[in-house]
C-alpha cells in the first residue's frame, strides 16, 4: 500500500475529516489493507491487484467483504465497485 495511514484520505473522502470518533469507528469496522482498497474505488479487482500489489483474488474478496459491510456497492454495467 501506499500510504501509512489509509483511514485519514478515507475519512476526508467521506466528509469527516477530522473526527477522532468516526476514526475509532472505522478501525474497528475495516482494516487498514480493506481502508487502502476502499480509497482507490471505483475499480474492478485486477485493476485493485495491480495498484495494490495484493492479488487479484484477495482483492475480489475484499470487494466482496467491503459490499457486505455496506462499505462499497458491486460494479454496474461498465463501472467497478465504488463507495457507498
Amino acid at each position: 500500500m501506499t500510504t501509512d495511514d489509509p483511514y485519514a484520505p478515507l475519512m476526508e473522502r467521506l466528509n469527516f475529516p477530522h473526527s477522532e470518533r468516526f476514526r475509532r469507528i472505522l478501525q474497528k469496522l475495516v482494516t487498514a489493507e480493506e481502508a487502502a482498497l476502499l480509497l482507490q474505488l471505483p475499480a474492478e479487482p485486477p485493476e485493485l491487484a495491480r495498484q495494490s500489489g495484493l492479488d487479484e483474488q484477495t482483492c475480489g474478496v475484499s470487494s466482496r467483504n467491503s459490499w457486505r459491510k455496506g462499505w462499497s456497492s458491486p460494479p454496474a454495467k461498465d463501472f467497478g465497485w465504488h463507495v457507498t
